[in-house]
């Protein structure tokens, strides 16, 4: 059985695979109304007894089989076009289904698609960087790796097309200059002469003979790394010491901009990458300590997701230059962290008189004006009704709607969208789920209607977002 065919159905289907890895492998087939659990000594004996746990008898697998018999073109007839339903809009106006179907349109159509989904894929990962730079150090190495060899699978497609080479080159330059700002440590696929077979196993949690299967283990990684953290308590970026950032700093844009000020009269400006204008220019530990721990407490608040990660990056490039002073307090850098004391008495600091986790209220203000009185629908993996009813609160005014991302449920939703039913799309898929992402992408575009990507869908997520519609 093809096994890259069988996920392809699985994902198809609105099922998400997941794994957790110790002395021995679990995998966990996950709808939103179901699960099945397999183990096994590795990943593929782990998810083979899975996929069994979900086809428990012979006739459900010898149906299986079918549905992923390989077939030729010269075995099928060509499929017709469909048909317009009576009264629906012209097919040139129409917004493609979200749930993609091969039409046997030929080598042509295929790379044009390819070049769309390389053009949607440069868009995902522009926005979402102030999010990506919110998360770990970690998250960020495998994210920037899923998406580049999301990106070079296209070269397994067409190898050689110099338009496929031109845009894989465009996330590439993308992906490699937020690597140099946000410093989150070396992402091997970003360098031309590297080939899947060279990529970190470690970190991918397997070997890989194409992009396309490094694509795959590449985002497998970043779920199961996600999951981890969800279970071991750290927040929606993969930090662990939230409770620690409390109480606030009483001006935290304030202090930020102070934090910034004081960097860059050692490294310089912080505008383009991490490493500092004089690489032989260092801090003194003392202060070093100090910047790192202001920057922790810093990121409870809703400052600037950019200057913080920029931050973030040039004490991460310190850290490791081995000096021997610096490098050893590079450990409170990292997501698993806590400190004994929150961040505040750390710094001996007082925090604001009373926590202020509450979003700016220029930016709410801003957020508000934009979509006073319009329709939103936010589209995610699963419902969250505490999430749902707090991004109602921040967007009072709008009117919000919550859809799942099934394959079902999305071909309702491309209807809606068709018809005009929503002025904004928001897409909390998080950093990688590229077929709902294309989807959505391609059927807003459809209609013009803009689509907004705000990760995991917080609510200052959903105003940032928002508040840059023009």
């Amino acid at each position: 059985m093809d096994v890259a065919a069988l996920k392809a159905l699985l994902s198809a289907s609105g099922y998400d695979v997941r794994f957790r890895r110790d002395t021995w492998v679990e995998c966990l087939l996950l709808k939103e109304e179901e699960s099945f659990a397999g183990r096994g000594a590795d990943d593929d004996a782990a998810f083979t007894a899975a996929v069994e746990a979900a086809f428990p008898s012979s006739l459900s697998r010898t149906l299986l089989e079918r549905a992923l018999a390989p077939t030729t073109e010269s075995s099928l007839p060509r499929p017709s076009p469909p048909k317009p339903a009576v009264g629906h809009k012209a097919a040139a106006r129409s917004a493609p289904p979200l749930v993609e179907r091969s039409n046997g349109g030929g080598e042509r159509t295929d790379l044009q698609r390819a070049i769309d989904e390389l053009r949607v894929l440069n868009e995902r990962v522009r926005d979402s960087r102030d999010e990506l730079g919110l998360c770990t150090s970690e998250r960020q190495r495998l994210a920037i790796l899923a998406w580049i060899c999301e990106a070079r699978a296209h070269t397994d497609v067409f190898p050689g097309d110099e338009r496929i080479r031109e845009e894989v080159a465009q996330v590439s330059r993308q992906l490699t200059e937020i690597g140099k700002a946000f410093w989150p440590g070396s992402v091997t696929a970003l360098q031309l002469q590297m080939h899947p077979k060279d990529l970190p196993r470690h970190l991918l949690g397997g070997a890989a003979s194409t992009w396309t299967s490094a694509a795959e283990l590449a985002e497998r990684a970043l779920h199961s790394m996600e999951h981890a953290d969800e279970r071991r308590g750290h927040d929606e970026h993969g930090w662990a010491d939230f409770a620690y950032t409390q109480p606030p700093p009483a001006d935290a844009d304030a202090a930020l901009a102070e934090l910034v000020e004081e960097i860059e009269r050692y490294g310089g400006s912080l505008e383009r990458y991490a490493e500092p204008r004089d690489p032989n220019s260092r801090p003194d530990e003392e202060r070093f300590v100090r910047w790192i721990r202001t920057l922790r407490w810093l990121r409870g608040t809703h400052v600037d997701p950019d200057r913080w990660a920029r931050v973030s990056g040039r004490l991460r490039w310190w850290a490791g230059r081995r000096d021997p002073n610096l490098s050893p307090h590079g450990k409170e850098l990292d997501g698993g962290f806590v400190p004994p004391r929150p961040w505040a008495e750390m710094l001996h600091r007082p925090g604001a008189a009373a926590p202020t986790n509450g979003p700016p209220q220029s930016l709410v203000a801003a957020a508000r004006s934009r979509c006073a009185g319009k329709r939103l629908v936010i589209v995610s993996h699963r419902r969250d009704p505490d999430l749902q009813s707090n991004v109602e609160r921040a967007l009072d005014g709008a009117e919000v709607e919550w859809a799942v991302a099934e394959p079902k449920r999305l071909e309702q939703l491309a209807a809606k969208i068709d018809d005009r039913a929503f002025d904004l799309v928001l897409g909390a898929l998080g950093l990688q789920a590229p077929r709902p992402d294309r989807a959505l992408a391609r059927a807003c575009r459809g209609t013009e209607t803009p689509y907004l990507r705000v990760n995991r869908g917080r609510p200052v997520a959903c105003l940032r977002a928002i508040a840059k519609v023009r």
